[in-house]
């Protein structure tokens, strides 16, 4: 490490470096030879001894955000620092974090990102509030991400491929590839500044992992939870597995299918029903069309002839069924209609067809069929109840002869699942295809699936079978057509139309999901339900409704949840048995397994591994030995284990010490996992111990595309996440997604604008308010000659009311953070650090920057120096956990002037813990509130009036377009309580100051403001009640003179309710405005202004615009206050030399050195030593500025 001085030199080299490469950008005239003089002028002034006092050297002007971010990182890796801060900790009491498992199968998205930072911020701060926190990245290795990476890559479109290669060989492709991102990822989540264990992370494919959902799962099947079922499932044909109901929710879709209108032909005799027509409840339903369709008396009809006797109709009936699936047709076993739903049966004159519909449905059947109720004429009118039981003609006739289908199917059933909301009101039945054609079949004897009374002519692919001769080898959609162009031309197609609907596709492959009876494993939870909601009410989600709304409502009706899938590369069920499943035994562990086998050394659990292990039927030697079962356990079961078998529970970890860190603390992650991991956590804990397995959470919305699309690759409709972070740096972004409606559960439409508006609105500044500390300082120790450094005594001992503020808004800062986060409510905290910065930035430094200067004395300087070293520490310290980039930058910087930071070589290095500590921002504790300094309340409140005085003129001047350099006579506070005004003196200089403004006069006569009441329903919603409505017209109805009233005794009576305080918000509008006074209010105080001017006024206003051209021509120059340079003026107007004469004081006040004014043109003619020359136009007169050498 350099030593100062020597630092310094290199500090100079740097200097002379810039300054010319300055200068040569600019040109080659003659003013720029000066530049480059005055440029290593400001430099000798360094090296002439002082340079050995300078603290902060280098502190760039316009810094590169992304550059410091790198050094931060080199500087990090360079002190091992995520490792350096768990050993710091290893001692302290351990907060508990669960990170979900992601697929390393693609590169981190924005959705990930925000979930990380979450966790970050998080994690990070619960380490500086004194905890231990373990921070172990895990992934999610098994299941059909990596399988379907694995089948595109090789063109494996059926599973018959995948036996052909072989499971060993497949399965072995997918571990290969498991990790292919992984160096992305942890590019991308050490970049976002997020520190986590990538070392020591768990994979779900690890033996010790996959071993310990062995165990989770055979205390399941233990206590019952676990059986097998031959169930209607969502069921994907490119992975060949059925998937769980909650996955199901995953990727809904809109999506164009068949819509179809299909007639089957009744086989028994319309049952002779007489019933009332109920006119008037068909008049409803029907409209217009009912005195047409229900006019006994039709014009084809003879007198005296009813409408059946004049019907020539068919034989039999034809009943109308509608259908989005035409290649179920093959499959339907029966019809369901609703037996209390009203049916008609209808004869359409132009087909000569009598067909039986539902009559809520009747007007959307004539749109599809384009039938007009011209040609219908009305046969019957009958309740549901009357069609149970006929039979009706098959379409198809391949399973007539089968299972005795002809005795057991093809009729007519009833059930409430038929509703009035879609289609016809008669329900076609493919029991193996749709859940509630399974149940209703089912129980009325159409199948026996435990007989294996079924039919399923599809393969595992979604491919027809030989069994439908008609569609063989055709996959389902492409059957579609085929079987339509039968049905047209059986003249059993009656309409044939497309829907666009929302229907669920494949999370993994993209392609539609189909229903389907297949037997799966489940575990037992629809049992379970009031356990599941009483363990999550004993947990605290952000945001809250998530838990209390959506969560809770999914988990009371939650369903068995099938945990089986029919693939390959995941952890095998543990479940040996005999063809027969009369023999099952429920393998635990590894050891269990071995001693059951005979097998010895099982060192992998996979399938390739462990398929061909038999072991001995309980029943005897004479028995056939068991097999395991071809399932492997769903994916969303391993990362719902994770807690157990991340540390390899039970095995490696004894009860008592999982207890330790068993339920977590906190768990992120986005709004879909609400149906994922927060499900399958809760269920596996709560079957196994009846318990929450965390205690807080945040859900996290979507990030979407700019256009509120989803984010897409292939569209490229998003910034990829690495330009954004190399463009504003990773600080911005982690401040613009924690301070988003994403952290509410909302969803973002994400905007690279948004990025850069923090770094205009936060980051520059927050880095600026350090840049001006750093000037001051050095200006302080170029003066004396000595290093600042920090003393608390300039802190604690000082009456400077400016000094009390930024001290208190700081403590007032840190005890929200502190409430605010252990809420876990980062949304409340990010905007109170904004303010803050807002506040320290363009209130505290800009009223106190002649008090650092030094202009008001030695004391003064150091006393704000050292307020300000104090409150950048304290601020610093509290945004490291959301700003861990910048906050390390500054605090490094800061540390050279801290009471415990000495720079030298030795320290540095030092590995005491203090010296480890010391080394970065992120090893310090978090700020509590100071005890020996109490939050100052009033002064809070006192600067917040002065802060509503100085926004309000500066509106008056913008309104007036009087810029703020012109000085004005005065301004006028008016309220009217006395009160309000109490200690105003101590803030009048600073109005004055600020608003430019010779005096500042504070009246409580309000005559010239019209006051007006406006309800707070914040307050008064849960005070009034049903009461609200009466009292906020009689708020909204006050006087002038009772509103002022309010406001002096802060009390009112109103039919009978006292309101008081907040009840009531106060509004006053100015009732007045002349050529030269001008007038505004908010809701607390109105501001008026004097706009008269004058000569004197004239006076000031010249020398403060003399002085800004002076400023800027210093800044052009590079030069700063201690650059050795006079400076001159000649003003050849008279007048206007002696008017800028009379403003010396100010003038010399404002550049802090002498500015000489050249009497006549001769004596300007006659300088020697000129640098600079350059002439202004001052007050319409020429102005000529010379900078001079000493």
């Amino acid at each position: 490490m350099l030593r100062r001085g020597a630092r310094a030199s290199v500090f100079i080299a740097e200097r002379r470096v810039a300054a010319a490469t300055l200068t040569q950008r600019r040109g080659g005239t003659q003013g720029n030879k000066a530049k480059w003089t005055l440029s290593l002028i400001n430099t000798k002034i360094m090296e002439g001894g002082s340079t050995t006092y300078v603290t902060f050297e280098g502190v760039s002007e316009n810094p590169n955000i992304v550059e410091e971010e790198h050094k931060v990182l080199s500087y990090w890796k360079s002190i091992d620092a995520f490792n350096t801060s768990n050993k710091l900790a290893k001692d302290k009491k351990a907060f508990i974090f669960y990170d979900g498992p992601p697929f390393a199968t693609g590169l981190p998205h924005y959705g990930h990102l925000l979930a990380g930072i979450i966790k970050d911020c998080v994690t990070r701060y619960n380490y500086q509030c004194g905890f231990s926190v373990e921070r172990k990245f895990g992934w999610d290795c098994h299941g059909l991400p990596i399988e379907y990476e694995i089948e595109k890559e090789n063109n494996i479109n059926k599973k018959e491929d995948i036996l052909k290669m072989g499971i060993d060989v497949y399965n072995e492709k997918c571990r290969s590839i498991v990790l292919k991102y992984s160096n992305e990822w942890v590019k991308t989540v050490e970049r976002i500044g997020r520190w986590i264990d990538f070392k020591n992370d768990y994979k779900t494919m690890d033996t010790t992992f996959m071993e310990s959902v062995w165990w989770v799962f055979s205390e399941l099947y233990k206590r019952n939870y676990v059986y097998k079922s031959f169930k209607v499932m969502p069921y994907s044909c490119k992975c060949n597995t059925p998937i769980s109901n909650f996955e199901l929710n995953l990727n809904y879709k809109d999506t164009p299918d068949p819509s179809i209108i299909v007639s089957f032909v009744l086989l028994s005799d319309f049952p002779a029903v007489q019933e009332d027509y109920q006119v008037e409840e068909a008049k409803q339903l029907l409209g217009e069309k009912f005195s047409l369709l229900y006019n006994e008396k039709r014009e084809d009809c003879t007198e005296g002839e009813s409408a059946t006797k004049c019907v020539s109709s068919p034989m039999h009936s034809e009943i109308l069924a509608w259908t989005t699936t035409p290649w179920t047709l093959p499959s339907n076993l029966a019809l369901c209609v609703n037996e209390n739903f009203t049916y008609l049966r209808i004869y359409h004159v132009k087909s000569n067809r009598v067909v039986i519909v539902g009559e809520c449905r009747l007007e959307w059947v004539m749109k599809e069929l384009k039938w007009n109720v011209e040609d219908l004429q009305l046969l019957n009118r009958f309740k549901g109840k009357y069609l149970k039981g006929l039979r009706y003609k098959p379409l198809f006739s391949y399973f007539y002869d089968k299972h005795n289908f002809k005795e057991r199917a093809y009729k007519i059933l009833a059930d409430d699942f038929v509703t009035d909301d879609a289609g016809t009101g008669i329900v076609h039945c493919a029991p193996t295809y749709g859940e509630d054609d399974f149940r209703v079949c089912k129980n009325n004897g159409v199948i026996d699936p435990e007989k294996s009374i079924f039919i399923d002519p599809i393969d595992a692919n979604g491919y027809f079978t030989s069994e439908v001769e008609m569609v063989q080898n055709l996959f389902i959609k492409e059957a579609d057509n085929v079987i339509k162009k039968y049905l047209k031309n059986e003249n059993r197609l009656l309409s044939n139309n497309t829907i666009v609907h929302s229907y669920p596709f494949c999370w993994r492959s993209d392609t539609p999901l189909i229903y389907r009876a297949i037997p799966a494993w489940f575990i037992r939870v629809s049992n379970s339900t009031k356990e599941l909601v009483k363990n999550n009410n004993t947990t605290y989600w952000i945001p809250y409704h998530i838990k209390e709304k959506k969560f809770h409502n999914w988990i009371s009706d939650a369903k068995d949840w099938c945990i089986s899938r029919n693939r390959y590369w995941g952890t095998p069920i543990p479940i040996w048995a005999d063809e027969k499943m009369e023999s099952v035994v429920c393998v635990e562990s590894i050891s269990h397994l071995e001693e059951l086998s005979g097998v010895k050394n099982i060192s992998d659990l996979h399938r390739h591994f462990i398929d061909h292990i038999e072991i001995d039927n309980p029943k005897g030697k004479d028995y056939p030995k068991l097999k395991r079962i071809p399932e492997v356990f769903d994916c969303w079961f391993e990362s719902g284990s994770m807690p157990y078998a991340k540390v390899h529970y039970p095995f490696d970890v004894e009860k008592e010490n999982f207890d330790k860190i068993f339920p977590a603390d906190f768990i992120a992650e986005g709004l879909d996992q609400t149906r994922g991991w927060f499900y399958t956590l809760l269920v596996i804990s709560t079957l196994l111990f009846d318990k929450a397995p965390f205690k807080n959470l945040i859900c996290n919305g979507l990030v979407l595309a700019s256009d509120g699309k989803k984010m897409s690759k292939r569209l490229k409709n998003y910034p990829d996440p690495m330009y954004i972070l190399e463009k504003y740096g990773a600080d911005s972004l982690r401040l613009y997604l924690i301070n988003s409606v994403a952290v509410r559960a909302e969803n973002l439409k994400f905007q690279e604008k948004g990025v850069n508006e923090v770094v205009k609105s936060f980051i520059l500044p927050f880095y600026h308010s350090f840049r001006f500390f750093s000037q001051e300082v050095t200006r302080y120790e170029c003066f004396k000659k000595k290093h600042f450094l920090y003393e608390e005594k300039w802190v604690y001992r000082n009456d400077n009311i400016m000094d009390k503020w930024i001290f208190s808004c700081v403590q007032q800062l840190t005890k929200l953070v502190h409430a605010e986060m252990k809420a876990y409510k980062l949304y409340n905290v990010l905007p109170k650090l904004l303010q803050f910065i807002e506040n320290l930035t363009n209130w505290y430094i800009r009223l106190n920057r002649d008090r650092m200067r030094g202009t008001l004395g030695e004391e003064n300087c150091l006393q704000s120096l050292c307020t300000t070293y104090r409150t950048l520490h304290l601020f610093t310290v509290l945004m490291a956990p959301f700003t861990p980039f910048i906050t390390e930058y500054i605090y490094q910087q800061l540390r050279k002037v801290g009471k415990a930071t000495v720079a030298t070589a030795q320290e540095d290095s030092a590995m005491s813990d203090n010296g480890m500590t010391d080394q970065s921002v992120h090893f310090l504790m978090l700020p509590q509130v100071d005890e020996n300094y109490a939050i100052d309340y009033e002064i809070i409140e006192l600067i917040e009036k002065m802060k509503a005085v100085i926004l309000l003129g500066r509106v008056l001047r913008e309104r007036r377009k009087v810029a703020s350099k012109k000085p004005l006579k005065k301004i006028t506070v008016l309220h009217p309580t006395k009160d309000y005004f109490a200690k105003f003196n101590q803030i009048m200089h600073y109005i004055k100051e600020e608003l430019n403004v010779l005096h500042v006069e504070c009246s409580n006569d309000t005559s010239c403001i019209d006051f007006t009441a406006v309800p707070n329903y914040k307050t008064l919603g849960n005070k009034l009640g049903a009461n609200l409505k009466t009292i906020q017209g009689k708020i909204k109805n006050m006087d002038s003179n009772s509103v002022k009233q309010y406001q002096l005794e802060g009390k009112i009576t109103l039919d009978g309710v006292t309101l008081e305080g907040d009840d009531i918000l106060i509004q006053m509008k100015p009732t007045f405005q002349d050529k030269n006074t001008d007038i505004i209010s908010n809701e607390s105080v109105t501001v008026l202004i004097d706009f008269t001017s004058d000569q004197q006024l004239e006076n000031m206003a010249n020398a403060r615009e003399l002085c800004n051209h002076i400023q800027k021509m210093r800044k052009n120059l590079s030069l700063n206050q201690n650059s050795p340079v006079k400076m001159h003026v000649y003003i050849a107007d008279e007048v206007l030399r002696n008017n800028m004469l009379s403003e010396m004081d100010y003038i010399r006040k404002c550049l802090r050195r002498e500015l000489n004014v050249l009497p006549s043109q001769g004596d300007y003619e006659g300088l020697s030593g000129k640098m600079h020359d350059e002439e202004i136009v001052l007050a319409g007169c020429p102005v000529r500025l010379v900078f001079a050498q000493v």
